[in-house]
């Protein structure tokens, strides 16, 4: 089993366990998916930490629409992943190949409490 796998599955004990032997945090699904975005995808904040205490890339964009983790987690309404992947430093300002920005698609989805957050770090990015 390997990691895009094990996330796939949810199994955060076997996540752990294949990155503690060396696995590739930021390893791709045949879509350019990483491992981060997948879990963010099935909502698995879980596997989100841990992969994200293992520097996972929160910047980067998968290969068929340029989504990143937080373009996902801010489309499905995931308020703690958001929170998390702004923490780690996730760009707000990253769009995908439609031009659309995390914020946008929070916006579009009706996620609020997603929109307050981006915006507030966006104001703290340009003082």
């Amino acid at each position: 089993m390997d990691l895009i796998q094990a996330v796939i599955l949810g199994d955060v004990n076997k996540v752990k366990k294949l990155l503690e032997q060396g696995a590739n945090v930021n390893l791709r699904d045949r879509n350019g998916m990483t491992a981060l975005m997948l879990a963010v995808r099935k909502g698995q904040i879980s596997v989100v930490k841990l992969l994200l205490e293992k520097e996972a890339d929160v910047n980067t964009q998968d290969d068929f629409m340029g989504w990143t983790a937080l373009i996902l987690a801010s489309a499905l309404g995931y308020t703690n992943i958001v929170k998390l992947l702004l923490e780690n430093g996730a760009d707000v300002d990253i769009k995908d190949k439609n031009g659309m920005t995390a914020l946008k698609y929070a916006m579009k989805n009706g996620h609020e409490e997603i929109v307050k957050l981006i915006k507030t770090v966006q104001a703290k990015t340009k003082t």
